[in-house]
This record gives structure tokens, sequence and C-alpha cells, in this order.
């Protein structure tokens, strides 16, 4: 079970830190040169919309506003890798990752030696 992180600001020449964005599991979101790029619905910080689709939110450094990039046209990894998200320094691109399948198979052996 991954906890949720806070992501804060804090100034160069010292000061107090400020909260940027909270509720972001570990790992679903990245800097760039704009902002940071983070991972909302069910994957990241909840989504305000009713839809249960993921999307890539963008934290503006240039106005400390959150602004929709886009909806994924796929879930975004819960379990099973620590990074979700990686986007290019000047945020053209970005990869995401998709489990399309998670099994495990379970065997019992009864009387096994």
């Amino acid at each position: 079970m991954t906890t949720a992180a806070t992501l804060k600001q804090i100034p160069s020449a010292g000061g107090a830190e400020t909260v940027v964005l909270s509720g972001v599991p570990p790992g679903a979101w990245d800097v760039t040169d704009r902002g940071i790029v983070f991972v909302t619905g069910s994957a990241g910080v909840r989504s305000t919309t009713t839809g249960a689709e993921d999307a890539l939110d963008l934290y503006s450094f240039a106005d400390r506003r959150v602004h929709r990039l886009g909806l994924l046209p796929f879930p975004v990894a819960r379990y099973g890798v620590s990074r979700l998200l990686t986007v290019s320094a000047d945020g053209r691109w970005a990869l995401a990752a998709q489990i399309d399948r998670w099994d495990r198979d379970i065997l019992v052996a009864d009387n096994f030696r």
C-alpha cells in the first residue's frame, strides 16, 4: 500500500514552506520546465470530474494553478511499478505505466514431501 505524498515549495533564500500539491501518490508526478505534471483520477489525486478516467494535470509555476493537460486513453498502473509517470523537461513527452493484466497463480500441494 502506497501512502500519498505532499509536494512542498521552499524558497532557495530561506523562509516558510508552501504546500503545492497534496494527496499525490509517490511516482505519479514529475517536474518540467513549466511546472509539475501529475496523474489525477483513480491512480493519482482524486479527480473532481464525475468520470473515473485518469488524466494528466499541470501545476504551473507561472500562475500557481492546476491546468488539465488531457485525459489518458488507459488507466495508469496502481501497483507493480515504482515510477508511474515520467515527463520530458520541456513537457512535450510523457510516459505513464500501464498494466493490462495482473495475474497470480496459487498452487496447493497436499501431502508434499
